[in-house]
């Protein structure tokens, strides 16, 4: 739901802040969860989201079970002697909460004040409209610092291997080649310098500053034995910190 970038900037906030984590395997781990082979027009995928994100029949993404990937593949491992193991795993988490957030706090306002596109086109054209402003905004913070130190290590750093049962290896390596290649590929009709009517770079950078801080307060509520029944670590948060923007979100 995030953009790749986005979820680069809040892991590289987050990495500052987590002790010991191997920052390539947590940078990877954080573009993981979007390694399943899209459709023509990116609206299924394989694997499917149902068990890339942790969803149920039927659930958007504001109902990721995100504990459930906790409980079964990051709880429970020994940093010391998996490092890159964990450090990658906790990143897939984090994508996960981050994903969650998004559509809480943009996905959901976007739709509602943009019915119109959603209208006059298809569900998929209407969310393609949507997503130029947000990957614009991607590739103009990527040119606005090109000294980019989080999409650096990233683009310059070999694939990893993954232990998790439900993604294909084959598949994570293309979609890491696919994205590496997207934002280093020039397009002659991107226009960057230009008004974001559907998101701006004020909400945008506000939400990775939020995020980042709402998901470091997670983890370390996890890793001291906070016991939740839920399957959403959401539940740790105050209903005002996944709120929905109020419009606009554009220019």
């Amino acid at each position: 739901m995030a953009t790749w970038i986005a979820h680069l900037r809040i892991a590289e906030i987050i990495f500052r802040e987590i002790s010991q984590l191997d920052e390539v395997s947590f940078l990877y781990g954080n573009l993981a969860p979007d390694s399943g082979f899209p459709n023509e027009d990116w609206t299924l995928y394989d694997p499917p989201k149902l068990v890339s994100h942790f969803l149920d029949e039927g659930k958007g993404e504001d109902d990721i079970k995100d504990l459930i990937f906790y409980r079964q593949f990051v709880q429970g491992i020994d940093i010391s002697k998996q490092n890159p193991e964990y450090s990658f795993r906790l990143g897939y988490y984090v994508h996960l909460l981050t994903d969650q957030l998004w559509w809480k706090k943009i996905g959901i306002i976007m739709e509602s004040i943009n019915q119109e596109l959603f209208l006059t086109h298809s569900r998929g054209e209407a969310i393609g409209l949507l997503k130029t402003d947000w990957y614009d905004l991607d590739h103009k913070y990527l040119r606005d610092h090109p000294g980019c130190k989080i999409w650096n290590t990233f683009f310059e750093s070999d694939i990893p291997k993954i232990s998790l049962p439900f993604m294909p290896q084959n598949a994570f390596e293309i979609q890491m080649k696919y994205i590496k290649e997207y934002y280093t590929t020039s397009d002659s009709d991107r226009v960057l310098d230009r008004r974001y009517p559907y998101l701006n770079e004020k909400i945008l950078n506000l939400f990775i500053g939020e995020t980042s801080s709402a998901i470091i307060r997670i983890i370390h509520l996890l890793e001291n034995h906070t016991q939740l029944e839920s399957s959403s670590s959401l539940s740790l948060l105050l209903p005002a910190e996944f709120a929905s923007y109020y419009p606009p979100l554009g220019d």
